[in-house]
């Protein structure tokens, strides 16, 4: 029977290796007629995987000895893994419990070849290889507050001081890191990316493509250690999604480097730029931003889903110096223990003197009052509190219901405004003080009139004040406010701005909120007609008197003109700082020869309308006629009576009193008004009490009636 088994096993293997020949011999012969590239051939030969391309294992029952090829014969160390992948990189898988390195005290330390050790890197280094992925199996999860199983790496880098941290990346921007699901616990720095092998933060060591999800550190409770995650200046391309770190600022000062939970360190170098933070729990420390000092226009972060938790830092995420293209929201701040933020921990603190588009907030929640400091473009904040003064921080966006920025749509209207306080620019270009070059008088005006001038000068830049350069005694806290309508009518560009002058005196300005400079900004080259305006708060002045002046530029061989130049220096203390900004950003320009109190408008203009009123119109019978504050109404003479006394507190000394013989006004005094006509005259005037109505002939027989108007 077994023969016979035998004798049929290798019949069918005969039959199959035939048919298999048969196959063969087909294929063959349709190659023949239609060859197969040599490429493909070979692609699809290579692309079964050698033997040691497979995943390495890690565990802490493993054996660098063995070949980490699967989960029974597992390395004992991430490093010695890494070493066992081929140089294109791979993919490593870590046991919870697992060590990382042989070497005492060092971590997963990869080096590429910007490092300046890379010909020789130092004990417990390791060069780069290709793209690897270093992915923990956890059996528990790690804080703070984690959410999904991470793998806890054991003997990675040293809780003694900050030179061993637990993963060390330096140098590194052509090779891509992803390390997922791991903990490291108690190393003095969790995680350090830019800082090179010889612990310089020059930049050399700068990293890029590297990511972190669901990654957390948890330093050592000792004074000194930190910070958990250090970034350092000149890497980019770095995505932190999903992880947790617990800060060191109830140890360190809580404004220190080591402090933070997260660190993005520009200091001497480039600067952070492209850095992704997603969906991060923080305690005990938020994110520490400090800039660079080369090339701060590449500093772009984006932070969404921040919670923090018992922190003492300032804010959770803290800009010490100005970025640039910043995206942050999402930001809550849960159980604050600090107060150097509006009395608690503000949610965004930035220290950097704006534009406040630079840094865009949405969906932030603190018990701060405000939540936010320093400028910024707010979209909303949860449950900020009423007050406040988003203005004077150099913050625009929306809070509490209301709209903060800078618009013309009301300017651009030319109505006449209320004077808050004298413009000291003379209106007219024919009274101002030409410095340099020509002025053009009787230019259109963005409001239709002609009001406008003209500034050119052909060899040199034109100069001219609008307030002329005067020596005035300044004191600290005045504030200059300044702003005029400017187009550029002829050339490419601004030249060197112009704007508020001091010389005579050394100054220091006031920020943020105010302007860091008394010079405009540079408006459109477009030939559009645009606002341009500063305010400066005087912070410090050396000695008086300063000497004072407010001047518009063109270039030369071009021309500028300007319209309706503003300016005033409103003494220290006259009103709150956020008064000041909300009276600024909703400036429209009036006539220099204004009145304090008055609505008044730009000389040049006519103002046309349909009908007139006033507040109240007075009818009154009586001798003396009872009008109140009424500037319009009717009055009578009486019978045999030669004048009548209007009693009405809107007279001044400086008003015009018109009064109109009007036979028709009987109805509405309720008398029979005198036809025949006798001529009207005021004989006296009290200032804000009244005024007379005396006649030529006394009425006979009926009143005389009379109307009146006071125009002031």
């Amino acid at each position: 029977m077994q023969v016979r088994g035998d004798k049929e096993k290798n019949r069918r293997q005969s039959t199959r290796m035939c048919k298999r020949h048969k196959v063969t011999l087909i294929v063959f012969s349709i190659l023949a007629f239609f060859p197969i590239p040599t490429s493909i051939a070979q692609a699809n030969y290579v692309s079964k995987p050698a033997d040691d391309d497979g995943p390495q294992y890690v565990s802490a029952v493993g054996n660098d000895a063995n070949d980490g090829l699967s989960e029974k014969s597992a390395k004992l160390t991430v490093m010695a893994a890494y070493a066992a992948l081929p140089a294109r990189g791979g993919t490593i898988y870590i046991y919870d419990g697992s060590p990382c390195n042989s070497v005492r005290g060092a971590g997963i330390w990869i080096m590429g070849s910007d490092d300046p050790n890379y010909s020789s890197p130092p004990s417990g280094w390791t060069q780069a290889k290709g793209g690897t992925t270093f992915v923990g199996i956890p059996t528990s999860s790690s804080g703070p507050n984690g959410h999904m199983g991470r793998a806890n790496l054991v003997s990675c880098g040293s809780s003694a001081d900050i030179n061993h941290p637990g993963i060390w990346i330096s140098g590194v921007n052509s090779n891509v890191l992803f390390f997922q699901n791991l903990n490291i616990n108690g190393a003095g720095r969790s995680i350090v990316i830019g800082e090179d092998s010889k612990h310089s933060r020059s930049g050399d060591g700068g990293s890029s493509g590297l990511s972190f999800w669901n990654v957390s550190g948890n330093p050592g409770g000792t004074a000194g250690l930190g910070p958990p995650l250090d970034i350092v200046g000149g890497s980019f391309w770095i995505y932190i999604m999903h992880c947790g770190f617990s800060g060191l600022d109830a140890l360190n000062t809580p404004t220190a480097n080591n402090a933070a939970a997260i660190l993005l360190d520009g200091t001497g170098n480039d600067g952070i730029g492209y850095i992704f933070i997603d969906h991060v729990n923080l305690a005990g420390g938020g994110i520490k931003l400090n800039p660079g000092t080369v090339n701060p226009s590449i500093q772009t972060v984006d932070i969404t889903g921040v919670d923090t938790e018992n922190i003492h830092a300032p804010a959770a995420v803290w800009f010490t110096g100005q970025f640039n293209s910043v995206l942050v929201q999402g930001v809550h701040v849960n159980d604050p223990i600090g107060t150097l933020c509006n009395g608690s921990v503000c949610a965004i603190e930035n220290d950097g003197s704006g534009p406040a588009e630079n840094i865009h907030v949405a969906d932030v929640y603190s018990s701060a009052s405000p939540m936010v400091k320093g400028p910024m473009l707010i979209l909303s904040q949860v449950g900020q509190p009423a007050g406040g003064a988003p203005y004077l921080s150099g913050q625009v966006g929306f809070q509490n219901g209301y709209v903060y920025g800078n618009t013309d749509a009301s300017r651009r209207g030319f109505s006449p405004t209320a004077v808050r306080f004298a413009n000291q620019a003379n209106s007219s270009p024919s009274s101002w003080a030409l410095n340099t070059g020509t002025v053009t008088t009787g230019i259109t005006a963005p409001d239709g009139t002609t009001g406008a001038g003209r500034l050119g000068n052909r060899s040199s830049r034109g100069v001219t004040y609008f307030y002329p350069q005067k020596n005035v005694i300044v004191a600290v806290g005045d504030v200059l406010m300044a702003g005029v309508w400017e187009r550029l009518n002829s050339g490419t560009a601004w030249p060197s701005p112009g704007g508020i002058g001091i010389t005579g005196c050394s100054v220091k300005l006031k920020t943020p909120g105010y302007s860091s400079t008394t010079s405009l900004p540079a408006g459109p080259t477009d030939g559009e007609w645009h606002w341009s305006s500063v305010i400066a708060k005087i912070s410090a002045v050396s000695h008086n008197p300063c000497t004072l002046g407010f001047a518009g530029q063109s270039l030369a061989n071009g021309t500028a003109d300007f319209y309706a130049p503003f300016y005033a220096r409103i003494p220290a203390g006259t009103y709150a700082d956020n008064e000041v900004m909300m009276i600024y950003y909703n400036l429209e320009s009036f006539g220099s020869s204004c009145a304090v109190g008055t609505i008044c408008g730009l000389p040049g203009q006519q103002l046309i309308e349909a009908q007139y009123g006033t507040l109240s119109n007075c009818r009154s019978s009586a001798s003396p006629a009872v009008c109140g504050s009424a500037a319009a109404g009717s009055v009578v003479v009486g019978a045999r009576s030669g004048s009548v006394l209007v009693d009405t507190t809107a007279v001044t000394a400086n008003s015009q009193v018109f009064v109109t013989f009007d036979s028709s006004l009987g109805a509405k005094l309720g008398v029979t008004c005198n036809t025949t006509y006798d001529a009207p005259y005021v004989s006296a005037r009290r200032p804000g009490e009244g005024f007379t109505i005396s006649v030529a002939s006394r009425p006979s027989a009926n009143p005389a009636c009379y109307s009146y108007s006071v125009i002031n």
